[in-house]
């Protein structure tokens, strides 16, 4: 499975990508991500979490993922139509998560197919027949229009509100899955590992409510797809502590900018693009550790006291902690004032007093694997390391 993109909405349907695949590793048939971040969402957020954690595990994703704040309608037709009208869906498939009911009212003409004379066929929703018969009309419309785009769907509810959606879904050629309010973590992953796993290739012409109820996965229903492991839920779980709910989403070029403007501020003019990229590279490594060990001393890559890196060939005077001070008050990092702490890097022990440590923001960490290996940065094995005792930082 390949995710090319995760794309968050609600009533707005520009929210910031939370996730876009380089175009070398663009998948030509991959996976387009669509996740409900409206109000209604807030009560989900662990099952949403773990869903999305699960997500990443198939998929193979490298990186935390942030998704905007739960808030305002849902705009799901909006949002889909956005996607086809860009011209990004070619030959993906769709993965929806959502929990409820397309309820923000723009788009009250859906088409949902073409006559026999290549004419698009359209249908006009009318609120004044009552609100229950229009929302039914309005889903039923929404789930021909994804018929239409002949993409394959992969629609996975969760709660209560959502189920009327799924019922309709059900016997159309789409994978339909559903969770639960309150379902425990493996019943979750399960739900998801099985609902991108299988495909439904056909339709089902009857009128039976059972026969279409019986092709919604859920926690008994895993479609013959093996449960996951206790260990492969626990690691899900935990993973899912990185999918961080966030509104300041950056990109590459927003993180760029904004530090070189803390370069700007610490690092003097003279200073040689070749030493800034190293300097780049010594705080990205900060930076990259932070996300599995927690804040780090910013002691252990700063000034002439550095316990890893030498400074750039050339340069005397090495300001890194004021960067790192800087890139605090832009918002690229956080930090906490420690009166003691111990480093543990290369099996070699460190230790400091006083000392203030550095963590990656949660709008960066998404960023840090492209990051490593974009050309602004000097490549790692580039950085040498400290070879000489130090004198240990008080």
């Amino acid at each position: 499975m390949k995710v090319n993109s995760i794309l968050p909405f609600n009533g707005e349907i520009d929210l910031k990508p939370s996730y876009e695949v380089s175009a070398d590793r663009y998948a030509k048939r991959g996976n387009i991500l669509i996740v409900d971040r409206s109000g209604s969402m807030k009560t989900f957020e662990r099952e949403f979490a773990v869903a999305m954690s699960m997500i990443k595990a198939l998929a193979g994703l490298d990186r935390d993922i942030t998704v905007p704040e739960p808030y305002g309608t849902t705009n799901l037709i909006g949002k889909i139509k956005s996607i086809v009208e860009s011209g990004n869906l070619k030959e993906q498939e769709l993965i929806v998560i959502t929990d409820g009911q397309d309820n923000e009212h723009d788009i009250d003409e859906i088409q949902i197919g073409v006559d026999a004379n290549g004419n698009a066929v359209y249908v006009k929703l009318d609120e004044s027949r009552g609100y229950e018969t229009y929302m039914k009309e309005r889903q039923d419309a929404i789930l021909k229009y994804l018929e239409f785009l002949g993409c394959h769907v992969h629609l996975i509810g969760i709660g209560n509100e959502v189920k009327n959606l799924l019922k309709m879904a059900a016997p159309r050629r789409m994978t339909v899955a559903h969770i639960n309010t309150g379902a425990k973590s493996d019943e979750i992953a399960n739900v998801v590992n099985a609902a991108i796993r299988v495909t439904r290739s056909n339709v089902v012409t009857t009128s039976s409510e059972a026969e279409a109820q019986a092709r919604i996965i859920n926690a008994g229903n895993l479609e013959g797809i093996d449960p996951l492991s206790k260990e492969d839920v626990s690691m899900i779980e935990e993973e899912s502590k990185r999918i961080h709910v966030t509104n300041d989403v950056l990109t590459i070029e927003n993180f760029k900018v904004i530090f070189e403007e803390a370069e700007a501020n610490i690092l003097a003019g003279s200073t040689s693009e070749d030493a800034k990229r190293y300097t780049r590279s010594a705080v990205l490594f900060l930076m990259n550790l932070s996300m599995t060990k927690g804040a780090i001393p910013g002691a252990v890559i700063g000034g002439k006291h550095s316990k890893i890196f030498e400074p750039p060939p050339g340069v005397s005077q090495w300001p890194v902690n004021q960067l790192l001070s800087e890139l605090k008050k832009q918002k690229l990092l956080t930090s906490s004032r420690y009166e003691k702490v111990q480093f543990v890097y290369d099996n070699k022990s460190r230790n400091f007093n006083k000392v203030e440590c550095y963590e990656a923001a949660v709008s960066v960490r998404p960023l840090i694997p492209d990051l490593l290996v974009d050309n602004w940065v000097m490549p790692a094995d580039q950085l040498v390391k400290v070879v000489s005792k130090r004198k240990r930082v008080e």
